[in-house]
């Protein structure tokens, strides 16, 4: 597991999944692309003016073509919000997976409340796509706090359960794990513990449980029995 400290600059994000895919990410040190067409956001990619396109084709035709091409790895900067643990870690049944993320690989989304301008040559200005309409998202999402990857569509490999092929952005010094959340509805023994931290198998890794605080609409930290 790659795990140097020679990145300059980093920022903590949080993934939030289910159990049994944190446990596959930490066991294959690796997590899963989300394709564009395949984001729960019906915005997505599509938040831009672009002139002469009343109907939308034109715009319909690029996402098409950029979910061919490229995906997105999602994190957030906070850990404890109950609405993440909520939607994205089975009702805080799952995990969370922190990683030291490099700048600027790792884009901080914007939230705004307008489409975005498409520049006068937007059909060839790559860093559009990748940088700006990537990390621009309504403000309805705020409560996110989103960080995001670029990854582009290498190998794959095919899902038999679910019936098409997935892709996946391997740990790196771009992307390091650094800690393991267990939901506070996660119903797991010591050998599930102790198995998950032979997976680590990392000092910088810390494992540990959450409770759900009794004064605040916050998840916290509490210390591994």
């Amino acid at each position: 597991m790659p795990h140097q400290d020679n990145i300059s600059k980093t920022i903590r994000g949080y993934h939030f999944t289910k159990f049994e895919y944190g446990i596959s990410n930490i066991k294959n040190e690796r997590l899963k692309i989300a394709r564009i067409l395949e984001l729960n956001d019906p915005f997505e990619f599509r938040n831009v003016i672009i002139p002469n396109d009343e109907d939308g084709h034109k715009k319909e035709d690029w996402v098409r073509e950029l979910d061919s091409q490229c995906g997105i790895v999602c994190f957030s900067k906070y850990y404890a919000n109950p609405t993440m643990w909520g939607h994205y870690a089975e009702n805080a049944t799952g995990l969370v997976l922190g990683f030291d993320l490099a700048s600027p690989s790792a884009m901080e989304v914007k939230y705004k409340n307008q489409f975005l301008e498409l520049p006068g040559d937007g059909e060839k200005d790559k860093r559009f796509f990748t940088e700006e309409l990537i990390s621009t998202k309504s403000t309805d999402w705020e409560y996110e706090t989103e960080l995001r990857m670029y990854a582009s569509l290498d190998a794959s490999e095919f899902d038999e359960r679910n019936n098409k092929f997935m892709y996946f952005l391997p740990f790196s010094d771009e992307m390091q794990l650094r800690e393991v959340f267990l939901g506070p509805e996660c119903k797991v023994d010591k050998s599930d513990i102790k198995q998950i931290k032979r997976y680590v198998n990392h000092p910088k890794v810390e494992v540990s449980r959450t409770a759900r605080a009794t004064d605040r609409f916050e998840i916290l930290k509490v210390p591994m029995l």
